[in-house]
């Protein structure tokens, strides 16, 4: 965290990986856009995609192959 934070590696409005931020915070910011656009008299658009299991439909054996091969990652890291 101390890495990202002093190198600003986190976009601003990102939750997540932030002390103090929850997905409470990510709806809160999204709901008060929405608000403030609809205030405006713009319409608004929404899509919402769930990707609590996105990792599940990774090939651990491409992944694997990925770190090792592009990232140079071995041994215990790997394992």
């Amino acid at each position: 965290m101390a890495h990202s934070d002093s190198n600003h590696l986190l976009p601003p409005r990102q939750s997540a990986y932030r002390r103090s931020c929850l997905t409470e915070t990510a709806g809160l910011l999204i709901y008060n856009d929405i608000i403030r656009t609809v205030d405006q008299g713009h319409l608004v658009a929404t899509a919402l995609l769930d990707l609590s299991c996105a990792s599940d439909t990774v090939d651990r054996v491409t992944l694997l192959s990925i770190l090792s091969q592009r990232f140079s990652v071995t041994d215990q890291a790997l394992a």
